[in-house]
């Protein structure tokens, strides 16, 4: 009979019943408020870990409920003895992955380093340091000097002997997938020869406008002898028109012609955003496992690296028929060109422009090969490089120097040398260096450092 139900049979009911309330009591206590409490009591959670905590919550909350409903059955001993073995083995792997091979992690903290900014629209924080992950590439500590730009620190007035060079950009130049020691800028102040300064501008998601506008409040007092824009191909011409939004709540100041085609900038006071961000609250993350990292990272390699995640840019850019956004944004560039010229040569510095390539344009029998199947375009259709000759022939009309660095670029990649980030699609550590190492060698050519 059942009241003689031997001793081993209710010690094992005991234990199912003592894990069963545990559980129970895990899925009550741990919650986004008590791990906030303990963890982020200045913030609070992002989405995607909320998620997490309430699927935590729920397993638990299942789990012990199944033990209490079935503690009597000998399955229940059988599937606790499997979980704890499952738990075990997993905390084993994680203490192993976080001595012996630790993992880049999943979470970035892009959005703390930037705040409004009523002309400009966003700008880096002024001091600000963090933590940069892009996923399975790389982790960086970022830092922004005093001035608001990832760059050393510097004097605003420069040495009698010394000459310098300010690049402004986007995300390519400010470069914060490599370290401030990789950055093409760095390199290229230790590669020219004689008494350089080579002065980091760049800020991510800007477009021409904002670069124009940087240059009379931010660049310009530096006294710079050249002036060197990177117009990256995948975004600028979007960036120029406003198309493209960057991070959500932050909009830009506009570019428009007036009746005499003269450039002039609008939405400027840019309206501020209705969204709390930086200022007033943080966004906390979990701690995240080496472990699960791991594994995710194996399955990611598994899939094909250069998978198209988005609507590839050259799809509209690249094609003989312009594109009607492409249409719109080349009267607004050649007036911003224009324009960043003149303020430049009124304070007797000389302009010059850099054309980054996209990943697609350094690996056309990779990339190129894959959107026109994908997307079913015809070859003849198309011209890889027309955005290239466009911007160039713009910046020649203007009498602006120009340099492509698809050439330098391609001829690198075809020797076998990985350039990019294959997620992130920027320049990695070596990229960087091609770069440099164009820029230095193009400078000496044009003389674009002489009187």
């Amino acid at each position: 009979m059942e009241e003689n139900t031997p001793t081993s049979t209710k010690k094992n009911e005991l234990i199912v019943l003592i894990a069963a309330v545990l559980a129970i009591a895990a899925a009550l206590a741990i919650n986004e408020w008590t791990l906030g409490w303990w963890s982020c009591p200045d913030g609070y959670f992002a989405p995607d870990d909320r998620l997490r905590i309430a699927a935590f919550q729920g397993l638990c909350l299942l789990g012990g409920v199944l033990l209490l409903l079935f503690r009597r059955k000998a399955l229940a001993v059988n599937i606790l003895l499997s979980a704890v073995t499952v738990l075990v083995c997993f905390f084993l792997g994680e203490a192993l992955m976080r001595i012996f091979h630790p993992q880049i992690g999943g979470r970035t903290e892009q959005e703390v380093f930037f705040t409004y900014d009523e002309t400009l629209g966003w700008r880096f924080i002024p001091g600000k340091s963090g933590l940069l992950v892009s996923k399975h590439e790389y982790e960086q500590v970022i830092t922004i000097n005093a001035a608001g730009f990832r760059d050393r620190e510097r004097l605003l007035a420069k040495g009698p002997k010394t000459k310098r060079v300010a690049v402004i950009g986007d995300s390519f130049t400010a470069g914060l997938g490599v370290k401030d020691t990789e950055a093409f800028t760095a390199v290229l102040e230790a590669s020219l020869p004689g008494a350089v300064e080579v002065l980091n501008f760049g800020v991510n998601g800007f477009g021409p406008t904002q670069e124009c506008l940087l240059l009379t409040a931010r660049v310009l007092p530096y006294r710079p002898d050249l002036v060197s824009m990177v117009f990256y191909i995948g975004n600028d011409f979007d960036d120029t028109t406003n198309l493209t939004a960057w991070i959500d709540g932050y909009q830009r100041p506009r570019a428009v012609l007036d009746d005499r085609g003269r450039i002039r900038f609008t939405n400027i006071p840019v309206p501020k955003t209705s969204r709390p961000r930086n200022e007033l609250q943080r966004t906390c993350s979990l701690p995240r496992s080496h472990l699960i990292d791991f594994l995710d990272r194996i399955i990611h390699q598994r899939r094909d690296k250069y998978a198209l995640d988005v609507l590839p840019p050259e799809v509209r850019l690249c094609r003989k028929e312009l594109d009607p956004s492409l249409k719109e944004a080349l009267p607004l560039l050649r007036g911003v060109l224009e324009e960043t010229d003149a303020r430049c040569r009124r304070r007797g510095s000389r302009f010059a422009l850099v054309l980054a390539p996209t990943v697609t344009q350094i690996h056309p029998d990779i990339y190129w090969q894959k959107i026109k199947k994908v997307y079913n375009l015809r070859e003849e259709d198309y011209d890889l490089l027309l955005p290239n000759k466009i911007v160039a022939g713009i910046a020649s009309d203007l009498g602006i120097p120009v340099l492509d660095l698809t050439p330098a670029l391609r001829a690198e990649a075809d020797r076998g040398a990985e350039l990019y980030y294959y997620k992130n699609r920027h320049w990695n550590p070596a990229g960087h260096r091609v770069v440099a190492r164009e820029l230095a060698a193009w400078i000496e050519t044009r003389k674009l450092l002489t009187e």
